[in-house]
Parts: C-alpha cells; structure tokens; sequence
C-alpha cells in the first residue's frame, strides 16, 4: 500500500476534550493513499511529540494493522515506513 507524503507540513489545533476538559494538541500531517485506480488524500494523526513525515513515499507499517476477537482485520494508529530509494540507472 503505497503512501505519498508531498509536504513536511503539519497542522496543530487546539482542543478540548469533551470527557476530561482538559485541553490537548491535534497534530496531523496530509498523506496520499496511492491504490491501483485511485488516489486519497487523508488526514494522518501525529502522535504526541512525533515529528511530521518527510516528503517521500511509504508503506503503512505492519504494526498499523490488527486483528479483533472476531477475526477482522481492522487499521489501528497508522505508522509509515519509508520505502528505499531507487538508484536510477543510467542507459549507455
């Protein structure tokens, strides 16, 4: 599942929680999620003190998915894995 990330840029929004109160700092960060005939873009949630993604292009790691006392596969709190760098070959 290839996900591009096109800016560092990350929004931070101040809120409060409607159980505590409390105030609390929503961080995300916009992604594309690349499918075979689509492309999304998608908010991703920063976790507290986690920096933004750099620019490039990830995969949703694996620990990002879970599996339910029912047997469904479900997506917990995403976590991106940097895909490697393609050296470009030179023709010649």
């Amino acid at each position: 599942m290839k996900i591009l990330v096109k800016s560092a840029e990350v929004v931070s929004v101040q809120r409060t929680s409607p159980t505590t109160g409390k105030p609390y700092v929503q961080r995300t960060q916009t992604a594309l999620l690349c499918g075979e005939e689509e492309i999304k873009r998608f908010q991703l949630r920063l976790e507290e003190g986690q920096l933004g993604y750099a620019p490039g292009t990830y995969d949703l790691a694996t620990e990002s998915l879970t599996v339910d006392a029912y047997g469904r596969l479900s997506i917990g709190r995403i976590t991106l894995v940097a895909r490697p760098a393609v050296a470009a070959v030179k023709a010649g």
